[in-house]
């Protein structure tokens, strides 16, 4: 008995462990990093040998980039819904592709629909459909920007309170970004 623990102890310390946290990225610089940012609307979605999820979206605003077809395939993280809006901000890889940038907190989720929780509160700030999720446990909104809620301890989900979700209205958030250099 010590010695199978000895040795999976051994084992053990010889295994290396990684592990890759992310600094928090302003919205500045991630703006300014992108090739391209839309607002889409997810229409497909399918897992790709070697290279994760793919999306096919709707283009429904573009906020920066080359005009491209009213479509857009980009990837991989997995994770977004079919039928949803997101603001994304996408880079091309070495390959062509768009790709979701900043390991996957690139991405926006828009008329949070879980949002119903507290009613109240949204009801006197800004209407439903027109928020967008930020979890600003990695991007660092401006103090230009308004976001909701003002106080931490109001946030109505756990894992809103543990990844800084916030929200601002969409309508604040594609003005600011259409007012930065780099477009």
């Amino acid at each position: 008995m010590k010695t199978t623990l000895l040795i999976l102890l051994s084992t053990l310390a010889n295994i290396a462990v990684s592990a890759t946290s992310l600094r928090p990225l302003s919205l500045d610089t991630l703006f300014s990093s992108a090739d391209y940012v839309a607002i889409v609307q997810i229409q497909s979605g399918a897992m790709v040998e070697g290279e994760g999820a793919r999306y096919h979206a709707t283009v429904t605003i573009l906020i920066k980039g080359d005009k491209l077809a009213k479509e857009i395939d980009f990837g991989p993280f997995a994770g977004l819904g079919i039928g949803s809006y997101y603001m994304v901000f996408l880079q091309r890889d070495s390959a062509g592709r768009f790709m979701i940038m900043f390991q996957g907190f690139g991405s926006f989720a828009l008329n949070t629909t879980h949002l119903n929780k507290d009613p109240m509160y949204l009801a006197r700030h800004t209407r439903m459909d027109d928020v967008a999720k930020i979890l600003t446990s990695h991007i660092i909104l401006p103090a230009a920007l308004k976001s909701y809620p003002t106080d931490d301890s109001k946030r109505v989900l756990s894992d809103d309170r543990i990844w800084g979700a916030k929200w601002v209205k969409q309508e604040d958030l594609i003005n600011y970004l259409q007012h930065l250099p780099n477009r």
